[in-house]
């Protein structure tokens, strides 16, 4: 049997004993529980919100949020009201059980990246584990594997390399550039680091205002 449609959509073959079906038509699924394959939810939308998941991303309520795209399992799963949120990878920007998850305007790029995420804004983290357990923080911008790991609610940093700012938790306002640049740091703000573990341990964990170059 063959169906056809003016608007065409997607080609699938089911291919059983007997017989043949071809679609060449839109495929609507209505309800909450999307397209599965073997109990795996591979698409699932809202129109009225304009969310949509992917590959396996799922919220375990509802996300009154909007404009939200999750791609990866659990990918932005205890979302609740953030916006524009886009989270790709296992556990991107997952949240936390039991806590409201508002957080908006976030790019999480990367398996664990901002996966402990619940308020924080504003935040792009491009990497295996970037800003891994930020909860509060916003402005933070992660680029490398693990680079601003342990930042919880420290806000307008700037990590360039793996490992950058790695130890981080409410410093603010620091500039590291280069693998392990300010590495030991934790509460330290206003630092500047250019070059591979530029202040990787000078100053403590609490060093403010120092430039290493």
């Amino acid at each position: 049997n063959t169906w056809t449609g003016t608007n065409q959509f997607a080609r699938l073959t089911a291919t059983n004993a007997t017989s043949t079906n071809l679609f060449t038509q839109n495929i609507n699924i209505s309800g909450t529980a999307g397209y599965q394959m073997n109990g795996l939810t591979l698409a699932t939308a809202s129109t009225t919100k304009n969310n949509f998941y992917f590959a396996g991303a799922t919220t375990t309520g509802t996300n009154f949020g909007t404009y939200n795209i999750a791609m990866g399992e659990y990918a932005m799963q205890y979302a609740t009201s953030g916006d524009s949120n886009f989270a790709v990878g296992y556990q991107a920007m997952a949240g936390v059980a039991n806590y409201a998850n508002t957080g908006s305007f976030n790019n999480a790029l990367g398996v664990n990246s901002l996966s402990s995420n619940t308020s924080g804004s504003r935040n792009n983290a491009f990497g295996a584990s970037a800003l891994y357990f930020n909860t509060t923080g916003s402005h933070n911008n992660a680029l490398g594997q693990s680079s601003l790991y342990w930042n919880t609610t420290g806000s307008f940093n700037n990590a360039l390399g793996n490992n950058a700012l790695d130890n981080n938790t409410t410093g603010s306002n620091n500039i590291g550039i280069g693998e392990s640049t300010l590495f030991t740091n934790l509460l330290g703000s206003f630092n500047v680091a250019l070059g591979a573990k530029a202040l990787y341990g000078g100053g403590g964990q609490s060093m403010s205002s120092s430039t290493a170059i």
